[in-house]
């Protein structure tokens, strides 16, 4: 963990860095609610600035714990960037440690705020648990949050009086947990014209956030969290060429000794210790963990994203970020220049030795480890007004029997997760109703199904690219792969060999433009 000093810092650097006589209207003061999500192996404290695990008067570095009960921390700052162009202008609500681009609450049918001076009547993260609910049902008093659960914002509701889009705690509705512990809260780009840091006018979004924790006995779910983004454009236009990425600063306990790698089959981008041991005082010591950002709804690139700007050039860096573009937007190279261009940094396979990544990086000597900073960006997208994009997010730990093992893990841990995702256990289906949607991707039904032998499906993809098609069981192991190879566009017919014992499976698909799964039966 860094010293707090550091955070200090950062904001007296950011205040020094704002421009002078900038006007600033409307203007929300910056939020100030927080929340804890705290029902599994993870500590992770929650902000409604747009900023997870770093912020508000507790947290420099130590937001997110895992086990919670531990010291050192695998996350130092992580949030949400989005960008764009509205009338042809770009803009962008993105920020990494101060200067915040998103304020509380929602926006109105036209996208303007509630109220023009002041969003504090929103300043609040609504967090209700499993526990909650079961002491409300053996007769005990609600918890504010169980009473207040706000549907009326876009908190998911189980329905029990038979009243549809109502929230009537004593008739018998609930809210819609993710896990065993849920939070909610709602943000707008608006609050602040022009956005601090960055110079940008508001793209006129609001972002509903629900967070969750899932109590498992499965690690890979006991050790995780859960975000599901849903943008919504409020205010009139179309908001074109837009991106989401959530922004990623992993120090993994000792953060002056780490590694970031990317998986582009998985969605997924993280961070590892350069070697097995991650020495000093904050640090995990032998066998240090891997962390990592797995955007369940799909991705488009990883980058890294450690360059510092001011207004006006910060605008373009945070936007080209966004794009998987090196900040003066150009393309990302594998190794050095010269090289093919990719949207994927480091996506080799560092356990395997596969050019390239960190430790080979197409030279004789590795890069020299540091501190990490990067960026998982989602699929681009189109919202007209009244439109959203759903991005879901898990936040992946895993800890192995050394650095490179603790990144099979991390994979493994991931196609865990993906898998309750895919079978609709996390969250609802991820939707969007934009123009822009991604290329198509999908997968057929398996055939037959339920299957005594062979069975086949149907890869379907409107642009070409890499693409991986693998068979995973109830647990989110990997039990065949049907397909890791680039695929050009159109229909490529698969299939899946006999020999697997009987139960259910999920086929799934993960590629550049989409994420399928079809569910497969096996009968003996």
């Amino acid at each position: 963990m860094r010293p707090c000093v550091f955070r200090s810092a950062l904001f007296l650097a950011a205040a020094l860095l704002a421009p002078a006589g900038a006007a600033q209207a409307p203007a929300c003061a910056p939020g100030t609610a927080e929340g804890t999500l705290q029902a599994n192996a993870v500590r992770a404290q929650v902000f409604n600035t747009g900023s997870l695990f770093f912020g508000g008067s507790t947290t420099n570095g130590d937001g997110y714990l895992v086990p919670r009960a531990a010291v050192r921390s695998p996350v130092f700052a992580a949030g949400l960037w989005v960008g764009g162009r509205v009338n042809g202008e770009v803009r962008v609500a993105a920020a990494r440690y101060a200067d915040f681009n998103f304020w509380p609450g929602p926006l109105t049918a036209d996208g303007s705020l509630p109220n023009p001076s002041s969003c504090a009547a929103y300043d609040r993260i609504y967090t209700v648990s499993q526990q909650d609910i079961t002491a409300y049902d053996n007769g005990q008093p609600p918890t504010a949050d169980l009473r207040d659960w706000p549907v009326a914002l876009g908190a998911e509701v189980i329905d029990g009086d038979g009243v549809p889009g109502n929230y009537n705690l004593a008739g018998g509705d609930r809210p819609r947990l993710v896990g065993a512990q849920t939070a909610f809260w709602v943000m707008n780009d608006v609050g602040r014209a022009p956005h601090p840091g960055n110079g940008s006018a508001p793209l006129g979004i609001e972002v509903q956030v629900t967070a969750g924790a899932i109590t498992s006995s499965i690690p890979a779910l006991n050790e995780s969290t859960l975000y599901r983004f849903r943008i919504v454009k409020k205010s009139p236009g179309l908001l074109s060429d837009a991106y989401a990425g959530v922004f990623l600063d992993a120090d993994l306990g000792n953060a002056t000794d780490d590694y970031i790698g990317s998986d582009s089959t998985r969605a997924l981008g993280y961070a590892y210790n350069a070697d097995n041991d991650d020495e000093g005082p904050g640090g995990y010591g032998l066998a240090p963990p891997a962390v990592g950002i797995d955007l369940l709804s799909g991705a488009s690139g990883y980058v890294p994203s450690s360059s510092v700007t001011s207004p006006p050039d910060a605008l373009s860096v945070f936007y080209n970020l966004l794009r998987s573009l090196n900040p003066d937007g150009t393309p990302l190279v594998v190794g050095f220049p010269g090289g093919p261009t990719t949207r994927w940094i480091f996506a080799g396979d560092p356990v395997a030795g596969t050019f390239p990544n960190e430790i080979d990086n197409g030279t004789p000597t590795p890069n020299l480890p540091g501190d990490r900073r990067s960026l998982v960006n989602a699929p681009r997208f189109a919202l007209a007004q009244g439109d959203h994009v759903d991005v879901d997010v898990a936040v992946v730990y895993a800890r192995g029997t050394d650095h490179l093992n603790s990144i099979t893990r991390l994979r493994q841990a991931s196609d865990v997760i993906q898998a309750f995702y895919d079978a609709g256990v996390v969250f609802p289906v991820a939707g969007s109703s934009g123009p822009d949607a991604p290329a198509a991707f999908a997968l057929s039904a398996p055939r037959p199904n339920p299957s005594r032998g062979t069975a086949e499906v149907s890869l379907t993809t409107d642009a070409p690219g890499p693409a991986r098609v693998a068979v995973v069981d109830v647990l989110g192991r990997e039990v065949a792969v049907l397909l890791d190879a680039a695929v050009g566009s159109g229909t490529h017919v698969l299939r899946v060999a006999p020999g697997l014992p009987a139960g259910t499976y999920l086929v799934v698909a993960t590629g550049t433009t989409g994420r399928a799964t079809q569910r497969l039966t096996v009968v003996r």
